[in-house]
């Protein structure tokens, strides 16, 4: 499990940080593999290195959006409901921290090194 502290301006124009989370399990990566058809690090590299724009900005709100959710108080669940979902895609939190993956490769990197520490596939 990721976890990632996020600082951005809300829409009523304050400044908010707050702690968001994100997991990968083996099926959710199997099936992000199969769907590009390659080892998720194999991949990236790949959209980096052709300058696929279209395919960098598309593999990186599958990553994130597939692997948001809420962490429940006892730690005993990690939900990943449409609901919640839709309200961070929706969120000025996601926008910011979409942006920052998408203009530091090595916040990038991290990133999808973290969610995969917590993943038995690759």
């Amino acid at each position: 499990m990721l976890k990632k502290k996020v600082t951005y301006l809300d829409f009523n124009d304050q400044e908010v940080t707050e702690e968001f989370y994100f997991n990968l399990t083996t099926p959710e990566v199997t099936r992000i593999i199969a769907k590009i058809g390659s080892d998720i690090d194999d991949y990236a590299e790949k959209l980096a290195k052709e300058e696929d724009y279209e395919g960098i900005i598309d593999f990186t709100e599958t990553l994130i959006l597939t692997s948001y959710g809420v962490k429940s108080e006892d730690g005993k669940r990690f939900v990943k409901s449409k609901e919640a979902r839709e309200n961070f895609e929706y969120s000025a939190a996601y926008a910011e921290l979409f942006e920052q993956l998408m203009t530091d490769p090595e916040q990038s990197k991290a990133f999808g090194q973290g969610l995969m520490r917590g993943a038995k596939a690759k």
